[in-house]
């Protein structure tokens, strides 16, 4: 296994890790729009092909009146034959000694539906215990369905405001 940071994943790539399954993710967040990540840290196989992802982008919040740049991470994806090896939790350790995510923010943070939040607990990742606002087509709105949280340097546990998509 090798893993890489890419600043894309081409379609045929993103085919082959989610086996062009358009529901490779949470059903919570089908009816929701996700932003891009602009950076990928992936696994692959002997054979070059990927087998796991986490995407991430640099994200401006708003807490109060102050402005907090952070790595958003999305796009946690595994191929089904690969589960169970903890192959996010190499991905996670990899993303979070990475130089171009440090040099972004010493902040992590994401978007889990509520019953994956001790998923993430396992990867350090704490909840934010907090109203958490973000832009939709129909504008500021936030979500019934999933968990905001963090890891790294902590964000102030008040609430947060997010003027582009999650991710």
């Amino acid at each position: 296994m090798e893993i890489k940071i890419v600043t894309a994943l081409s379609q045929a790539d993103w085919d082959v890790l989610t086996d062009n399954n358009p529901h490779a993710f949470p059903e919570e967040g089908h009816q929701m729009q996700w932003q891009q990540s602009q950076w990928h840290i992936v696994a692959y196989d002997d054979h070059q092909l990927p087998i796991a992802n986490i995407g991430f982008v640099g994200v401006n919040v708003q807490i109060e009146e102050q402005e907090y740049h952070i790595n958003g991470i999305g796009g946690v994806v595994v191929k089904p034959e690969y589960r169970g090896q903890h192959l996010p939790m190499t991905l996670f350790e990899k993303l979070h000694q990475s130089e171009l995510a440090l040099s972004i923010s010493q902040t992590f943070a994401l978007f889990c539906p509520f019953r994956l939040e001790s998923y993430y607990q396992q990867a350090g990742y704490q909840t934010l215990k907090a109203p958490v606002s973000f832009m939709q087509e129909e504008g500021m709105t936030t979500s019934e369905h999933f968990a905001f949280m963090q890891f790294g340097e902590a964000l102030p546990a008040k609430p947060v405001k997010i003027f582009s998509l999650p991710w």
